[in-house]
């Protein structure tokens, strides 16, 4: 695996890249309300196990997700199923992200993902992510995301 040092280059860009995937589509829709959204951003975390072992997470603005759950199915007529999928959208970001920087750190050992998670996140939750050994702050689409990794070798 690479030192550490390479660990938050390769969080940025590899996240960037995959957002860039979903976003190459993206056309805000007019007024999306989601029903029953508990907070502002949501958080995605994935473990990781093998020759790269630790947590990646991803938090996202619900809106955002929205908006790129919006463009991938099209128009958005029921807010409660674009909130799902908004739900969807961001734990698919996180689970390719964390594919993708996993085989990047360790190309030929392998490593395990556990399936996303995803959940309302608090601002503590941001303040506590932000100051992880490997964090980076994104602008996706004009909006701040958060990633974060907390990974060891083995």
């Amino acid at each position: 695996m690479d030192s550490c040092s390479a660990v938050a280059p390769v969080l940025e860009t590899t996240v960037c890249r995959v957002f860039d995937g979903f976003i190459h589509t993206l056309v805000r829709p007019h007024e999306i309300e989601l029903c029953g959204s508990g907070g502002c951003y949501l958080l995605a975390s994935v473990g990781m196990r093998g020759a790269v072992d630790g947590v990646m997470s991803i938090v996202a603005p619900v809106e955002l997700c929205a908006e790129l759950a919006a463009a991938q199915i099209g128009a958005c007529r029921c807010a409660a199923d674009v909130g799902a999928l908004a739900v969807s959208v961001l734990a698919e970001i996180a689970g390719m992200s964390a594919g993708c920087v996993a085989t990047i750190l360790e190309p030929v050992e392998m490593t395990w993902l556990t399936p996303p998670a995803v959940t309302d996140a608090s601002s503590h939750e941001w303040d506590v992510l932000r100051m992880a050994r490997h964090a980076a702050l994104l602008d996706i689409a004009g909006r701040q995301v958060l990633v974060s990794a907390d990974v060891a070798e083995r």
